[in-house]
């Protein structure tokens, strides 16, 4: 293999890992269709079942097709929500969705897997079957979200794609201390403050928003405490774990400047 060559496969692996971790989109739940198109009363009672239209063409993204049922009364109306989905199934069918929902995402058997730590394989397969604006989808997801949250088990889906949709809930939900507080005790600094700068992205009215502003762009810690003093749920747990990382660090210094001044009497000895 040629030096082109290997760069070919190593450019060829990034854009399928890049594909492999890209996050399942963040929507609102979808409103439900009640739109009706006509109505015929001379064709009422033609037909016992309902008759459904589907546009077919080739290149319309799923979104974007047409489909359309007329009622037995002769009411012309556009699909609701669970007739798309099935329409869309029968005529584009997408690898890795079953044909009716698995029994896996009912509380009985969802809290069971959660329960075995089964995060990625849930929400994995809950991105196969549903579409992200389902509420379905949101409601599974957000149990799934909370139990991490809950079991402080945030490593198991921290190099996944899940992981950015699992920070953005806990933010914009404001449940991030856990996860903050998980991110000081093992002195993932700049992992705590992108964490923070989230925060102020999607409330960018709070206090600790408005002081960090005014804080040069390297002052971590400060970042860090002026969260914790203004808009942390669990200040005291919070303040704990920054007041033992800075007596670490401080002890790590003092003793990298004790070993230090060691050595450079030890070089002036010699000399």
């Amino acid at each position: 293999m040629t030096d082109e060559d290997l760069k070919m496969q190593f450019e060829s692996a990034r854009q399928q890992a890049l594909k492999r971790i890209q996050m399942p989109p963040v929507m609102e739940p979808r409103k439900p269709i009640k739109k009706e198109i006509s109505y015929e009363p001379a064709i009422q009672g033609l037909h016992d079942s309902k008759i459904v239209v589907v546009d077919i063409s080739m290149n319309v993204k799923d979104r974007d097709r047409k489909i359309v049922v007329r009622e037995p009364d002769g009411t012309l109306r556009e699909a609701d929500w669970d007739e798309r989905d099935r329409m869309q199934h029968i005529f584009y069918p997408r690898k890795g969705k079953e044909d009716l929902v698995p029994q896996m995402f009912q509380d009985e058997y969802l809290y069971a897997l959660l329960h075995k730590h089964e995060f990625s394989f849930i929400l994995d397969r809950a991105c196969c079957q549903f579409e992200p604006d389902d509420p379905a989808y949101i409601d599974i997801t957000e149990k799934t979200y909370d139990f991490i949250d809950k079991e402080k088990q945030y490593d198991l889906v921290h190099s996944t794609r899940h992981f950015g949709p699992l920070a953005f809930y806990l933010v914009t939900n404001k449940k991030l201390d856990n996860l903050l507080q998980h991110y000081i005790t093992n002195n993932r600094i700049d992992e705590a403050v992108d964490l923070i700068a989230l925060f102020h992205i999607v409330y960018p009215g709070s206090r600790s928003a408005t002081s960090a502003s005014k804080l040069k762009d390297n002052d971590h810690f400060s970042v860090i405490k002026s969260y914790v003093e203004n808009d942390a749920v669990n200040k005291e747990k919070l303040q704990l774990a920054v007041q033992v990382l800075e007596e670490a660090l401080h002890s790590r210094t003092d003793n990298e400047n004790t070993d230090l001044n060691k050595l450079e009497e030890r070089e002036k000895r010699s000399v």
